[in-house]
């Protein structure tokens, strides 16, 4: 049945119970027609009816209550990493912090002034120290209050809080912090009774066994059946265990008694993006509007409601909205960076330019009209002057944002973000020294995870130069352990730390470390759960890879904003498209084409605009065979992002593959046009017209390519096999040359080196250049059969034999080991060895691509693993024809690209790629003519989504 609260006036005015029934009979004619869950939705005036979750019973009219009374009581469950209370009465908790408002802490009437005094100044010296993460010292202060008082209820919830913030953290001796905290809340329990703010925090310290925590969230509900703050917490714990309708009958309760803007940022969430009820989220909003506490929470709940109309297509009402909060509010940050965001999207959408990430250049120009009429004294922070001076660094205006970040300073001396932006400013400048510098002053202002990540991230570059690298690596520890220490649910702080100890090959340190992000349910659950699968993968266990990236899909369908963070919502902003995406590649990788498929359509529906999401569903098509579904996904990718290169490329390979010759030109021109730093857009053009016979051009774009990405060595490796194909030996040999300076560790460099040598008949410069291929590049698994059949050719069976076998156990996916390795075995009619090797085929391919392969995962984990220890002319097809139209891309047969507006001189750029690879590897190749066989060229590789 409907819950309705009656106004006064609908009661008799004095709420009698005469007057209650005669309310009760006209509403029950009124509303009966509705049956009943509940959809209470809170109006400006009174209360009209409101959505509430679980059904409601007669006897919750008798007798007659106000509206929060109609709730049973649920529960709230935030990620609470609040210090401890402040001593000042009005200072409120920040919104979706789930705390309750910090009270000083008291003292009994029988206590001297001199007594209270000296409690509220250690009080104050231990939250002091709790804040710069001295908690050793903090904790004595806070003993020494419990000492002079027994009964104070503040000292040990902040004493308790710090013993769960250690235990939060992990590492060793987590656990007994854990029972630290768990004694300290009884202690305080039993001194203090049923004290609300003890039981909400100890059922906060207990969330990751929610059982337990709904206990502890009742009895704080017994206390008071509708604190907010208890409310908040307590649905925030429910949501992310998927009980979306508990945890909305909840905020409701908590909104009924004491609206706040953490509550209704979390409800009008709910109710948007769980619930798809745009309309039940802006009553919420309108509601909450002129009901909560301050300006600030004003200012929160309109910037949510501006998000809510952002993501509804309704722009102009989203800045109708943050130009209200600024109306109340003219030096809200948040909002003016909101509306700088919002513009520049708006630009984007329009086709404007715009600067770097396609909006930039209006994004700050709107800051910059907005810096200049902020006042100092309205302010909170330097937020403004922070995301202006970061978005002008990345233009390369490092002098420009270092005298905005200076002029912040000065304004804002105690904002510690300011400090942090200018040292991040320095390091992209390359000044790491005074880098450090800024980060360890923000440190000093204030200790904060962002700072201490920064700081980490210093000392691991340090370490990679080579001087004292454990020195630095035992110093990142250090830094990442405190940074953990001073926010437990830093998500950034974890990934760092874990992909360092994956980096260095320490696998199960950097499990520990993603397992403890989970465990602490950090922020950025999204990416945590997407380092434990990359762990997981590194050490080739794919099932438990393909494990952590599914239930972190799960555990992230829960999880939304409960608050504004200070930016517009877009699509990019849902982690678990990256989630989504990753699983989707994984299962793509793993041979599993139609169960990746299933993965990316899922995601696709929930994330429609990802150009990534459909360049990797467009592949798995094209891998299936459907190429004109495949076609219509590659559309869409380039139309939601024209700077994804990845997306150009792979399109243009597949219309090649097909014989739509000019369609793929016309592609890859476009991606060239969009993305022209993109070197494998460069090769794949480049390769096609070489294979067309369009030599010169060919050499144009190699050219180009190299001119625009000189360090893609694959463009070095194509052009030789060009140059090798035709019989110029010198040039072939001068860019392999080329390639070898710059990266000595791709293994289709040293192939194309021994082309050459055998271009040569030089049979022992060939031997020597595959066998230094395999020094460099020992997973590479045509080297293996390249230096097999060369051995086979001499006679060597067994020792082609085995090659072939530790490449079979090197990358169990490729299929010419198993070819060559066959030809050994018939060559020395080996039949048993044909029948094995015919068994391991089959278990690894499948002639139906619809259903995966009985092994393929456990091939590629192998591959993985063992890298770790080994470490035409048709018409243009229609969408092809229209894109071209809409880009104003041209189709016209003979055309090229060039750069700057000129053909580049390739011969000029072979003279001055001086040297040859002997020179370089002190190799011995004698001179030698040139034949004219054709020469294998450079794959493109084509399946360019890597997990």
């Amino acid at each position: 049945m409907r819950c309705i609260y009656f106004p006064q006036s609908e009661c008799g005015g004095n709420n009698n119970s005469r007057g209650r029934e005669r309310a009760l009979r006209g509403a029950s004619k009124k509303y009966m027609p509705r049956i009943a869950i509940c959809g209470a939705v809170l109006s400006s005036s009174a209360c009209y009816p409101a959505a509430f979750v679980s059904e409601v019973r007669l006897d919750h009219f008798r007798p007659f209550q106000p509206p929060h009374r109609l709730f049973s009581a649920y529960m709230p469950s935030v990620p609470d990493a609040a210090l401890p209370f402040s001593s000042d009465e009005n200072s409120r908790p920040e919104a979706g912090s789930g705390n309750v408002p910090p009270q000083p802490p008291t003292v009994t009437p029988a206590q001297s002034a001199d007594v209270r005094k000296k409690i509220r100044r250690l009080f104050s010296r231990a939250k002091s120290l709790t804040r710069h993460s001295q908690y050793d010292e903090a904790i004595l202060l806070l003993r020494q209050i419990l000492e002079l008082d027994p009964a104070d209820g503040h000292s040990y919830l902040a004493l308790a809080r710090i013993y769960s913030r250690r235990s939060l953290a992990g590492g060793i001796g987590s656990e007994g912090y854990s029972d630290e905290a768990r004694r300290i809340f009884g202690q305080g329990l039993e001194a203090c009774g049923e004290n609300i703010h003890l039981l909400q925090a100890w059922a906060v310290h207990e969330a990751a066994n929610p059982s337990i925590a709904r206990e502890f969230f009742d009895r704080a509900m017994l206390v008071d059946r509708s604190n907010p703050y208890v409310c908040h917490a307590y649905g925030l714990m429910e949501m992310r265990g998927g009980n979306i309708e508990r945890a909305r009958s909840l905020w409701y309760a908590g909104l009924s008694r004491q609206p706040t803007s953490a509550l209704a940022c979390s409800l009008g969430h709910l109710e948007f993006a769980h619930r798809r009820s745009a309309e039940d989220a802006r009553h919420v909003y309108a509601y909450c509007l002129d009901r909560v506490g301050s300006e600030r929470e004003r200012g929160e709940v309109l910037l949510a409601w501006a998000t809510l109309e952002e993501r509804r297509g309704d722009v102009q009402r989203a800045r109708h909205l943050i130009k209200m909060v600024l109306k109340r509010s003219p030096g809200d940050g948040r909002a003016h960076v909101a509306l700088a965001r919002l513009e520049g999207r708006l630009n984007r959408a329009k086709g404007g330019k715009g600067g770097t990430g396609r909006r930039g250049g209006v994004v700050r120009k709107v800051l910059a009209e907005a810096s200049k009429t902020v006042d100092p004294t309205l302010v909170g922070d330097g937020r403004i002057f922070n995301v202006w001076a970061t978005l002008e660094a990345k233009e390369g205006n490092f002098d420009k944002a270092r005298k905005i970040l200076a002029e912040a300073v000065e304004s804002f001396p105690n904002d510690h973000t300011i400090l942090q932006a200018a040292g991040k400013v320095e390091e992209m400048s390359g000044k790491t020294v005074k880098a450090e510098e800024f980060y360890r002053r923000s440190v000093r202002l204030q200790p904060s995870a962002h700072s201490l990540l920064s700081l980490a991230m210093i000392e691991i570059k340090k370490a990679k130069r080579g001087n004292s690298s454990n020195f630095h690596i035992k110093r990142a520890k250090d830094l990442f352990e405190e940074a953990i220490l001073v926010d437990p649910r830093h998500g950034a702080v974890y990934n760092a730390y874990g992909t360092m100890e994956l980096g260095r090959g320490c696998n199960n340190a950097a499990r520990d470390v993603f397992v403890r992000a989970v465990r602490a349910n950090c922020t950025d659950a999204a990416s945590v759960y997407h380092g434990l699968a990359k762990v997981e993968l590194s050490s080739g266990d794919v099932e438990r890879a393909r494990g952590a990236l599914q239930e972190g899909l799960v555990r992230t369908a829960g999880m939304g904003h409960g608050t504004f963070d200070g930016s517009i919502a877009s699509a990019r902003d849902d982690r678990r498209a990256f989630l989504a995406h990753a699983l989707g590649t994984l299962e793509l990788n793993a041979g599993r084409a139609s169960v990746a498929r299933d993965v990316f359509r899922e995601g696709l529906e929930a994330h429609g605009n990802s150009s990534w999401m459909l360049l990797g569903a467009a592949l798995c098509e094209r891998r299936l065979g459907k190429e004109v579904a495949a076609r219509a996904l590659f559309e869409r990718s380039v139309y939601a992002d024209r700077k994804h290169g990845h997306a150009w490329q792979a399109w243009g390979v597949m219309e090649e593959r097909a014989g739509n010759f000019r369609a793929a030109k016309t592609l890859f021109e476009g991606g060239i046009k969009y993305c022209p730093r993109h070197g494998a857009l460069w090769q794949a053009y480049a390769t096609m017209e070489s294979r067309l016979g369009n030599f010169d051009v060919a050499r144009n774009l190699f050219a180009a390519g190299i001119k625009k990405c000189p360090k893609h060595v694959p463009l070095y490796q194509a052009w030789a096999c060009l140059e090798l194909r035709g019989g110029y030996l010198a040039a072939a040999k001068m860019l392999i040359s080329a390639a070898l300076s710059r990266d000595s560790s791709q293994g289709a460099t040293w192939r194309v080196a021994a082309k050459i040598e055998g271009k040569q008949e030089n049979s022992k410069g060939t031997e020597a250049m595959l066998r230094k291929g395999l020094e460099n590049d020992p997973n590479h698994a045509q080297l293996y059969c390249d230096l097999a059949d060369h051995l086979v050719t001499f006679g060597k069976y067994s020792e082609a034999r085995l090659l072939l076998e530790t490449g079979l156990e090197i990358d169990p996916l490729h299929a010419p080991l198993y070819h060559s390795l066959a030809e050994v075995e018939a060559m020395v009619f080996n039949l048993e060895g044909l029948s094995i090797l015919n068994k391991r085929a089959s278990a690894v391919f499948n002639s139906n691509a619809l259903v995966p392969p009985i092994d393929s995962s456990n091939a590629w984990g192998n591959k993985i693993k063992m890298r770790k220890i080994m470490s035409g002319n048709k018409n243009l097809p229609s969408k092809v024809a229209a894109l071209a139209t809409d880009l104003d891309l041209r189709i016209d047969e003979g055309s090229s690209v060039t750069v700057g507006g000129e053909e580049p001189d390739f011969s000029a750029m072979l003279e001055g790629m001086k040297g040859d690879y002997e020179d370089v590897f002190d190799i011995f190749v004698p001179e030698g003519t040139a034949g004219n066989e054709d020469v294998e060229e450079v794959v493109v590789k084509d399946d360019l989504i890597n997990f």
